[in-house]
């Protein structure tokens, strides 16, 4: 019976070891990492691969393309801009 009871609790106390190991073993693993990137002998390198996806352009980057490309263009961009979103909120 004692058997019994200490079997049980030893394997409590493993069960309950097991979670503060694989903890123990992430943290190392994310030290090791970090301290790899200080390493004189091996670096990581991470890529960087074309998805095909395009970029998203914000209006600011629109509107200075077209100021760059000249005043003109500039007024005439805005224009449209204007008036596509006009004849957008008249049909909504």
């Amino acid at each position: 019976m004692l058997d019994g009871i200490v079997t049980d609790k030893l394997n409590v106390f493993g069960k309950e070891k097991e979670s503060i190991k694989t903890n123990i073993v992430a943290k190392q693993t994310r030290l090791a990492k970090s301290r790899l990137i200080e390493s004189a002998d091996q670096r990581i390198f991470h890529f960087i691969f074309n998805t095909g996806q395009k970029s998203k352009i914000s209006a600011f980057a629109r509107k200075f393309e077209k100021l760059m490309d000249g005043p003109e263009e500039l007024e005439e961009f805005e224009v449209n801009e204007q008036n596509a979103f006009n004849s957008y909120i008249d049909s909504i």
